[in-house]
């Protein structure tokens, strides 16, 4: 009896040992495109993250900004940036506008987010903060326009 068991407890240990699952990695930043929700001024906002897997220590991060009436969702559909990403290995970040606008000029022809003093600024900084703390990616002055 105790030989089955032994067998037993030595064949479910090396079924899990061959399984494909794999830890998530912290604050659900996992390899593909994830969601995530941060509050930025009182207002819930959010941002797709696009993280090829093999990525090296330290790779780059791109933030790809939606057109007005978009939005990260359709950004990252329409404009292939995932497919750049994998092959390129680097990081692709897409925030959502709030309400598919951002607040480019304080004017109030934006919609909602220029009328109502929106800080896209802070949104997309305290994205990029949390992208840097959660996935290996290069913290420096190399931002490229």
């Amino acid at each position: 009896m105790l030989h089955r068991v032994v067998t037993l407890v030595g064949v479910v240990l090396a079924l899990a040992g061959c399984s494909p699952w794999e830890p998530t990695p912290p604050s659900g930043f996992v390899n593909g495109t994830s969601v995530h929700t941060i509050n930025v001024g009182g207002r819930d906002r959010t941002y797709r993250l696009d993280k090829p897997a093999g990525l090296a220590a330290s790779a780059l991060l791109v933030v790809m900004l939606h057109g007005g009436f978009g939005s990260a969702a359709q950004a990252e559909r329409a404009y292939g940036w995932d497919e750049l990403a994998a092959s390129g290995k680097f990081v692709v970040a897409y925030p959502d506008g709030l309400n598919r606008a951002w607040n480019v000029n304080g004017g109030g022809w934006c919609g909602r987010p220029a009328r109502e003093g929106v800080d896209d600024v802070a949104f997309i900084s305290a994205a990029v903060a949390g992208i840097i703390k959660n996935v290996s990616v290069i913290n420096g002055p190399r931002c490229r326009m």
